[in-house]
């Protein structure tokens, strides 16, 4: 069978040569996802195509996959796929690796490339033209690692270069960049105290609480140095849980940033599902009611601890690359406009509540 490569591991997979996927931008609501949908629907019946039955996440993923004829040549299929690409509002368009009820993964018209260490960079340059490729970019902070892409527009050959690719003496591994759809992991109940914390009670955290307590009254509910990343939907950081200090007067929040839309703030979010995993990690613990003598409030399980809400956002595994490396206080080298400076001090643990399709190293 054919295969693609993650890492130096080779994945088989079954060609669906007559769908092409359409990726629409992260759609911000169900509205705009029917919009997205009517457009593709104008799209693919101004050109005599088929639009293909997907599930609903697949959908809210700005992802579409459209079917074409069983004629189609390789030259009709470049035609229309370049011709796709230059249609506004599309971010991406190529074939398709893998189609669940609810999943998919896209191939795009990029390698991500390992290098051995001690390539030279003209040698890399080199060796990229020879086989049809340009440098789009590097990971900085995890060395000889590189961005390539093809001067043709995405296609199964791409896998074919690919592995050519991973022959080379100085290449360690070449692998898609691909696309994948994500999803929310669980179902969030609409109670708010649903089902009044349990969780700590099985994860015995009041009796860490108490450990750490003996040591450091302070850092009862966790130290305020430690930086906790959440990369979901992005993060309510005006909710009275995440307000206010920390016992050594640090502000609770330490940086938003929101790599959907490439603004540092988590003013527009994809759900609430980010801000119920921010809280489950760290809500403030013992802080004020905003009512006067009602307990409302919840606990996480570091509520000392510093929040740093990223709303996740790219398509793309690369751009995913760059995101976590960001988040981690590393410099990723990352050139497309809009993105953030490298931070002072980055997270010291990131928590992702959220699912790809399968073969996705994230």
């Amino acid at each position: 069978m054919p295969y693609y490569y993650r890492g130096t591991v080779r994945v088989p997979f079954e060609p669906m040569d007559h769908l092409l996927a359409v990726v629409m931008p992260d759609p911000k609501g169900p509205e705009q996802a029917k919009s997205q949908q009517r457009d593709v629907l104008k799209l693919a019946a101004d050109r005599g195509l088929s639009v293909e039955p997907i599930g609903e996440n697949i959908a809210r993923n700005g992802i579409h996959v459209l079917r074409l004829s069983e004629d189609t040549g390789k030259k009709q299929w470049d035609e229309l796929a370049e011709a796709l690409r230059s249609a506004p509002g599309i971010a991406h368009v190529g074939p398709v690796l893998k189609l669940f009820a609810e999943n998919a993964t896209i191939l795009t018209g990029e390698l991500i490339v390992r290098f051995r260490e001690g390539t030279k960079r003209a040698e890399i340059e080199k060796i990229a033209t020879a086989h049809g490729l340009e440098i789009l970019g590097r990971f900085n902070p995890l060395g000889p690692v590189y961005r390539l892409g093809s001067k043709e527009p995405p296609s199964y050959r791409l896998l074919e270069t690919c592995a050519h690719l991973a022959s080379e003496d100085a290449v360690e591994y070449a692998e898609p960049n691909l696309i994948h759809t994500a999803e929310e992991d669980v179902v969030t109940p609409a109670d708010f105290l649903f089902p009044k914390k349990l969780a700590h009670r099985l994860i015995k955290t009041p009796e860490a609480w108490q450990i750490l307590r003996s040591i450091n009254a302070d850092k009862t509910f966790g130290d305020p140095d430690v930086i906790i990343g959440i990369v979901d939907s992005g993060v309510d950081a005006a909710h009275p849980e995440f307000a206010g200090t920390l016992s050594d007067g640090t502000p609770k929040v330490h940086r938003l940033f929101d790599f959907h839309l490439m603004v540092s703030n988590n003013d527009t979010l994809a759900s609430n599902h980010g801000t119920c995993c921010a809280s489950a990690a760290t809500a403030r613990a013992e802080n004020p009611s905003s009512v006067e003598g009602v307990d409302e409030g919840v606990c996480g399980v570091a509520g000392n601890c510093r929040l740093m809400g990223i709303r996740r956002g790219g398509f793309t595994e690369a751009r995913y690359a760059d995101m976590y490396l960001w988040t981690a206080g590393f410099d990723p080298g990352n050139d497309l406009a809009g993105f953030p400076e490298p931070l002072d001090r980055g997270a010291d643990i990131i928590s992702s509540s959220f699912g790809f399709s399968a073969g996705s190293p994230i």
